[in-house]
């Protein structure tokens, strides 16, 4: 190839580049509430009603039939599932499939973050529309000798958690809420300080939000070890025990010797130990998948780890970046070593004035 043709087919490229790589808005549903409440900001996601949906925020005349016939096939998969609730997010300086991608995954992560603020049982159902979820209503059947059983449960995402106690919780951890925010905005835009820090939470959050999801309790143990395993760049099964336990010293001043609850003889590195070989055991085969009941560690005691770093790892990241200015490592050992020294000043400056 001359050089001549070398200069056209770059000319070409960018061309192409410039004229598919717009700004592009996207709405996408999602079940969060049965209800209705105020709107509100996970960083570049904005999260509202249907019902405040306005058709000339977006070009489209109210009334109008250019709307109708625009806006029907999202508000058809709305009413299929039981969807009241929209995520808005702008993607910018990608093609058409990636930049669906983008924001598909960043209304996961940002809804993920929302499971971090919301209690569990009430916030485990939240979720996009057109990602892996459950169905809002479950119908059951079967028969006996005495005769037939039956009946019907409504298992909508947030059912029974009233719009004010709703707003309440995420006013309540607006601080905390803006830094996820500000880390999610690093993933969509591709641009920010210690990028590599940030978007392991992004992808954590993502591996909480799946174990969330997650109907098999075997299954969501595996997800959610491997949100605190991604979260710390552990890179396998000691490399995960050892940064959990450096995360809990870092993070919350807890020291891997410390009883978890003196009954039961178990140390903070005990239960490290046992949760990342949960998640081994079952992946290799040890324990089945299909299990009746949780073997080893149960699913609650490692989702309350996982919530814990998840929640605090945003203020505590920015922190870092604060404190280290320009010489901030984007290295997840690095931050660990930062969190520990810093603890460890915190606790002897304690001790002085005890």
């Amino acid at each position: 190839m001359e050089e001549g043709d070398l200069g056209e087919l770059k000319r070409e490229v960018e061309e192409w580049f410039v004229s598919a790589a717009v700004t592009r808005r996207y709405l996408i549903p999602c079940n969060v509430l049965p209800s209705t409440a105020e709107a509100f900001d996970v960083g570049p996601i904005r999260f509202f009603h249907v019902s405040d949906l306005n058709p000339d925020d977006y070009g489209l005349p109210a009334g109008g039939r250019v709307a109708d016939v625009s806006l029907e096939p999202l508000r058809r998969v709305m009413r299929d599932h039981a969807a009241g609730w929209l995520g808005e997010v702008s993607v910018e300086g990608c093609e058409k499939q990636r930049s669906a991608e983008i924001a598909d995954l960043a209304v996961d992560v940002a809804i993920g973050a929302l499971q971090l603020v919301v209690p569990a049982k009430l916030g485990r159902r939240m979720v996009r529309v057109t990602a892996r979820r459950l169905p809002a209503w479950r119908g059951s059947f079967s028969v006996t000798e005495s005769g037939a059983e039956f009946g019907g449960a409504n298992e909508q995402a947030g059912l029974g958690l009233a719009p004010d106690e709703f707003e309440e919780l995420i006013d309540s951890a607006s601080d905390v809420m803006a830094a996820m925010g500000r880390l999610i905005d690093v993933y969509v835009s591709g641009q920010g300080e210690l990028p590599m820090l940030k978007g392991a939470w992004c992808n954590a959050v993502y591996w909480f939000h799946e174990g969330m999801s997650e109907p098999l309790d075997t299954v969501a143990v595996v997800k959610l070890e491997t949100s605190m395993e991604i979260l710390f760049s552990a890179g396998g099964r000691t490399g995960s025990k050892t940064r959990i336990v450096d995360g809990l010293r870092g993070m919350f001043g807890i020291d891997g010797s410390q009883m978890v609850d003196p009954s039961s003889g178990m140390t903070y590195e005990d239960l490290a130990t046992e949760i990342v070989k949960a998640r081994s055991w079952v992946l290799h085969g040890n324990w089945p998948t299909l299990a009746l009941r949780d073997r080893g560690i149960d699913r609650a005691t490692v989702e309350i780890m996982a919530r814990q770093f998840l929640f605090e790892f945003p203020l505590v990241v920015e922190k870092y970046a604060r404190e280290m200015g320009v010489g901030a490592e984007d290295d997840a050992q690095a931050f660990l070593d930062w969190a520990i020294s810093t603890a460890r000043a915190r606790d002897g400056q304690k001790g002085g004035e005890d």
